[in-house]
């Protein structure tokens, strides 16, 4: 794991770039935090392609074409407001 450079990428929220051991590169996920589900809703449509979106992390795989990683989206659970 490690953080996406701002300049890169779709948008221009805080990212970082996931990979799995013995990933090749095109396996890489680009992960990108919205402040907000309402700011990452409004963003997720860049270039004509809905992307992948849960709540308020966008990911740079057309939603169409992909589907998220189970073990991306164990990590991505609502955080307990405790």
């Amino acid at each position: 794991m490690r953080a996406v450079p701002p300049s890169r990428g779709y948008w221009v929220f805080p990212g970082l770039q996931i990979h799995f051991r013995g990933a090749r590169a095109a396996d890489y996920w680009d992960l990108y935090f919205a402040s907000s589900v309402g700011e990452a809703k409004d963003n997720e449509i860049p270039d004509s392609y809905t992307m992948l979106r849960r709540r308020n992390v966008l990911s740079d795989r057309i939603a169409e074409f992909a589907q998220w990683d189970r073990r991306i989206v164990g990590c991505l659970r609502v955080a307990d407001e405790t």
